[in-house]
């Protein structure tokens, strides 16, 4: 993230989370560093499976409020990394 956007990122997200969670995802946290790199943010989502990642970010740009918030993510972020994982036996 650049460097003092977490405010603008934090609200650009607080409307885009209902598109996401509307087509099926479920968001089970969100979390910026607090020590180390300051400009990182990390969701954790919960999805169906695997096809839903490209589904669901294909199908959220049709959402009419999309456009509103999703923009201005190009000016907020540096990278952005989307992992797909699954738990391990010890997870709660």
């Amino acid at each position: 993230m650049k460097y003092g956007r977490l405010g603008p990122f934090n609200e650009a997200m607080a409307g885009l989370i209902p598109i996401f969670e509307g087509l099926g995802w479920e968001l089970l946290g969100a979390y910026s560093t607090l020590i180390g790199d300051i400009h990182e943010v990390t969701d954790i989502w919960a999805v169906p499976d695997a096809n839903a990642v490209g589904e669901v970010r294909l199908a959220a740009r049709s959402h009419p409020e999309y456009l509103t918030y999703a923009p201005a993510l190009a000016d907020l972020l540096d990278s952005e990394v989307i992992s797909v994982t699954t738990k391990v036996p010890y997870s709660p």
